[in-house]
């Protein structure tokens, strides 16, 4: 909640700086995207959710080693197939 707050207030304040420097563009605001990595990916997921007025600029969300599934050291086994065949088609001893 805390991050789609301040992602609201920079474009309120990048919106205001815009119109007053007297730009002709009638959008200001074009696409918005979004990166984070790790818990940083979550955290940005959580957030969009509080940021539904700017739908229609959302552009990208690229999540890079965020736990969208959880806890990496809890058993999955579809992740743990996963892994395996990726080791083993890389012939390799990690990702």
């Amino acid at each position: 909640m805390r991050l789609s707050k301040e992602i609201t207030r920079y474009i309120q304040t990048y919106l205001n700086g815009a119109r007053k420097t007297g730009s002709t563009h009638h959008n200001y605001l074009k696409k918005l995207s979004f990166v984070g990595h790790s818990l940083g990916g979550i955290i940005i997921r959580e957030a969009l959710k509080h940021l539904q007025y700017y739908k229609q600029y959302m552009w990208a969300y690229v999540s890079l080693g965020s736990p969208h599934l959880g806890y990496m050291y809890n058993s999955n086994s579809l992740v743990n197939a996963g892994i395996w065949f990726i080791k083993k088609w890389n012939d390799s001893h990690s990702l």
